[in-house]
């Protein structure tokens, strides 16, 4: 996932107790995962030992510019294709204006005149518990 991002990855193995005496299988264990990725990424830097870690660095064979590219432009396509999906299917279409969001109570609805509440606490208004738009 991160290689096909574009980034780098640093693998590290840490030996424990006895396993500090068997380098080779961590060794091993890192030639192995740098044959499985060949096809995402190369050797960066070959295993070396550090102490009780083993390290070795992968890099991408894009660059990240190129990966972040390449997504915008599969997200595109895939938007354009829900889209034209959306509107050839009936029932998405009605479950597409079921979800819009509601008016607002206050806001006035095109071509009517906004009404005033009962009441406000001005005293413009009669009634006790209405508010005006003041």
């Amino acid at each position: 996932m991160f290689l096909k991002a574009g980034d780098k990855v640093k693998v590290t193995i840490m030996f424990r107790g006895r396993e500090q005496s068997r380098p080779e299988l961590g060794f091993r264990l890192l030639q192995r995962l740098a044959e499985d990725v060949t096809e995402l990424g190369f050797v960066e830097s070959q295993p070396k030992q550090d102490g009780r870690n083993m390290i070795m660095v992968i890099g991408p064979h894009k660059k990240k510019a190129e990966a972040k590219a390449e997504k915008a432009a599969a997200k595109a396509q895939r938007g354009d294709e829900e889209l034209s999906e959306r509107k050839s299917d009936p029932q998405l279409g009605l479950a597409l204006q079921a979800t819009q969001p509601a008016r607002q109570r206050n806001t006035p609805q095109p071509g009517r005149a906004p009404q005033p509440g009962p009441g406000c606490r001005h005293g413009r208004i009669e009634g006790e518990t209405a508010r005006c738009r003041r």
